[in-house]
């Protein structure tokens, strides 16, 4: 990992950390909240977008399904992310349990990939060092969802 790399993933933490503990001191109704995320989201991007345009070309028929399909999914995991920020719940806690899970999602869907489309395109194998991993990965939510 480079040290670039390194500091964009610095930052990123921080912002996808620091943005659930503001939304949820707004106060605002989940849909409300969930809508105001994606939309200043996407007004984040469009001047970039507009500026440079589409990259290689307009995108084939296989991409554009996945890449709504990918934000479908976003855009659905943020109104039940709102739904759990709304909640009683401590945001400290749900937010560490939620990276915790992304994790062993994210170790897993290649797995399933590899396993339902073999010509798909991805490199990424899971060894035992992974699945070591994702044990002590699901012993964390564990001890951190508990009160």
């Amino acid at each position: 990992m480079t040290t670039w790399v390194l500091i964009l993933c610095v930052f990123t933490a921080l912002c996808f950390t620091t943005w659930p503990f503001l939304m949820k001191q707004s106060g605002l109704h989940y849909l409300t909240a969930a809508f105001m995320l994606n939309a200043v989201s996407a007004a984040v991007f469009l001047p970039a977008f507009l500026s440079r345009g589409i990259h290689g070309g307009f995108p084939v028929k296989a991409a554009l399904l996945l890449g709504l399909s990918a934000g479908l999914l976003n855009g659905l995991g943020h109104y039940f992310f709102q739904q759990v920020i709304a909640s009683k719940t401590e945001a400290s806690r749900f937010i560490v349990v939620l990276l915790v899970i992304q994790v062993v999602v994210a170790m897993t869907i290649p797995f399933v990939i590899r396993a339902y489309a073999p010509d798909a395109l991805t490199a990424e194998t899971i060894s035992l060092r992974k699945i070591g991993g994702a044990i002590l990965a699901i012993g964390a939510i564990v001890l951190l969802a508990a009160k």
